[in-house]
Parts: structure tokens; sequence; C-alpha cells
């Protein structure tokens, strides 16, 4: 292939846009093998042409793309080419998906059902011109994540949604609220099924245990508290030295609840008993988010210290702490497997990071003011955000296994 060939072919792959990610049509999947042999062809005007049709369909000419590149007996330079508009395809899928605009004020929450097809956000508050108005936009949307099209709303906060954890049925989702109360609901109907008080402040973190039975709180009066969610009884409360409590987490077996605060401090606590465990320090300020690897042998924090640690509890230390955002860390989540972890930040960035190595693998940039929320998605190759420009938006992580 000569090199004007090559740099035609770059230009053409940039600038092209991909579709979203689904399987070919039968008549697409004829034109696409039809295509790919137009690769092979001496005219540069119908090689081209071929080129600019397959980065346009995108993600669905991946397939036989990648069929064509190793098919040995073929043509180098056909195997050649279709690696080239391959790569382009791939570099091109990652990113954003859609953009999801119905919130009125900041998204502070998000959950995906473990089904991977349903979502929910809440929010509220909004920042005027430097100080904290109270918002007027507290309905939680469920999101259909295959159309991007909002299902319902969960009405019933007065204040703003802080937190959601889906049961593990995926058909009911526990959230919490400034108005000092945590809410379950039904997602199929949108009705209210139980109301949870006992905070005095705040509520701004809630989590689940993994077998649905019990809902664990934080909030800014100091307190966590575990909450019976078939009777709505408060089980137990215990009072740490966090100040404001912005992070709790459930550990894969459901015995011990992680938190974090203002006294930017990793507090380990016995569910059973609310005996506090263990404490770590290392952070230089608070500690906003939180979560357990799967294998629940650490904990990974973000803080307004602007880093990410990993703390190893057998160890009893930090074994990693890593630096990229250029502002504090708001939220973060980990992949199903484990190997990567999602942040958002007050530098209204998103960056996924090698858990282990601390290499980040993407940054995006998108949200136009600072982010409130990350999860993965339950196939771990997407992932959703919600900023302080209330928006939602679904971003493409991985493309499927070859």
């Amino acid at each position: 292939m000569t090199n004007r060939s090559l740099w035609l072919l770059g230009a053409l792959l940039l600038g092209c846009i991909v579709t979203l990610a689904r399987p070919a049509l039968a008549a697409e999947s004829d034109e696409i093998d039809k295509l790919i042999t137009q690769l092979a062809s001496e005219d540069l005007a119908t090689r081209q042409k071929a080129i600019d049709r397959l980065v346009a369909i995108g993600v669905p000419a991946l397939p036989a793309l990648r069929k064509a590149i190793n098919q040995t007996s073929a043509d180098p330079d056909v195997r050649l080419r279709a690696a080239a508009v391959s790569r382009g395809i791939e570099k091109k899928a990652i990113g954003l998906v859609r953009q999801l605009d119905s919130h009125k004020d900041i998204v502070w929450a998000l959950a995906v059902a473990p089904d991977g097809k349903t979502a929910v956000s809440g929010g509220g508050d909004a920042l005027q011109n430097g100080a904290w108005q109270a918002g007027s936009d507290f309905d939680i949307r469920v999101w259909d994540l295959t159309t991007g099209k909002e299902l319902r709303r969960l009405k019933g906060h007065t204040a703003g949604v802080t937190g959601l954890a889906f049961l593990p049925s995926g058909k009911q989702v526990l959230s919490c609220s400034g108005d000092k109360t945590l809410r379950l609901w039904e997602v199929a109907t949108g009705k209210e099924v139980s109301k949870f008080e006992g905070h005095t402040n705040r509520v701004q973190s809630v989590a689940v245990t993994p077998d649905g039975k019990t809902g664990i709180s934080g909030g800014t009066d100091g307190s966590i508290r575990a909450w019976d969610l078939t009777t709505g009884k408060n089980l137990r409360t215990w009072f740490c030295n966090h100040g404001r409590v912005w992070a709790v987490a459930v550990s894969p077996d459901g015995n011990q609840v992680a938190s974090g605060g203002d006294d930017n401090s990793l507090a380990i606590w016995d569910l059973a008993t609310g005996r506090q465990m263990r404490t770590f320090y290392g952070h230089n300020a608070s500690i906003k988010c939180l979560t357990w690897t799967p294998d629940g042998k650490q904990v990974v924090t973000g803080s307004f210290d602007k880093t990410l640690a990993v703390w190893d509890l057998a160890a009893s230390r930090m074994i990693h702490r890593y630096q990229g955002h250029t502002d504090r860390i708001e939220c973060l989540a980990l992949s199903p497997d484990g190997t990567q972890i999602i942040t958002g930040s007050l530098d209204k960035t998103i960056r996924v990071w090698d858990l282990q190595s601390g290499k980040v693998e993407h940054t995006f940039e998108g949200h136009t003011e600072p982010l409130g929320a990350v999860v993965f998605l339950p196939d771990g190759r997407g992932a959703l955000s919600g900023g302080w420009d209330k928006t939602v938006r679904q971003w493409r992580l991985a493309l499927p296994p070859r």
C-alpha cells in the first residue's frame, strides 16, 4: 500500500462517526462482506468508499473485519487495510454513548439493576453564585439503558437524593436523601414501599447487604445505621469519629461495613455488633467515597485530597496511592471483576484506572460541571456518570470480547 493510501485511510477514519454497538442485520452483514472484498480493489476511489462505509457502519462491522484479519491465506493488503479500519472503529467506539437529559438539579446518585437493563438516578440541590440552594427536583428517574428512554419517576423525597442502591432482585431500590430519610421503592410501579426515619440530618450514603435484608446508611449527623428492610426497624445505630459520614459500603460477605468521613479516616465495623474493628489513616482530607474489592480483602477510597487509595485489610495498611485528578475525587466505583476503578472529580473529568498498577486507561471529558456519581454496568464494559451539569451520561469503556 502506498504512503498516500495510508494517509487517506487515516484521514477517513478520523472523520467518520461510529454507530452504537449492535449486531449487524442480515442485509447489512451481506453489505459488510462485500465492502471487505472491495478493500482488495486496485482502484483507490473504490477502496476509499469501502473504508468510508465500513467505518460509518462501525461496531457491527468488527466481527467480519476481525475474520478477514485472521485469514492468513487472504491478500496481505486486505488484512492490513481491515486491521486499520478495525483499529479506527475500536478507538472511536470507546467513549460517550448517549446523554440523558431530564434532571433539573445536580445528579448525586446512580445505580444499575443487576441485569444491566435498568438504571436509576437521583439528585437535587443547586450551586448558585457560590451559594448552595435546596433545588427543586427530588424525583428519582428510572431509565431503560437500551433505548435511553425515561420509564418513570419515583416521587416522595422532599430534598436532594444523595444515594441509591438496588436490592439483589433488581425489583426494588433503596434511596437516601437530604430530607433525613431512606425510602424503599418498587421499580416497576414507582410505589414507595417503606420510609425509614431516624437520622437527624442529611443522609449521605446508602448500601444494601448481599442478601437484600439489611440497609446501611451514613449521614452528616455522624451516625451509621442498620435497617431491617422488611420491617423498617432501625436494628442498630453507632456514632463514629468521622464527623460527617460521607460514604458507607458493605463487605461482599455482608459481615462488615466500611465508612469514611471528615476525619480523613477509613473505619471498618462489625455489622452484627456495631463494634469498630479497625481504623486506617493516610488521606490528607475527607474521604468522600469508597468501595470493597470483590474478594473482600481490600477497600478503595477517594478523597478530597485528590488521591485514590487502596487499603489491604490483612496487611493493615495502604498499599497503593494514585494521583491524577487535579481536584478532589467526588465519586468512584469498582468494576465487577475488581480490576478497574472509575472515578469522577471536581475537575469535571472521569478516569478509569487499573486497580493494581494505577495506570489511567481512559480519561473522559464531556461534563461541563463537576461529577456527582459514577457506576459500572454489570458487564464491566460500560459505565454511567451523573454531574452537577444536571445530566446523566452513558459511556462505553470496552468492546465485546473478540
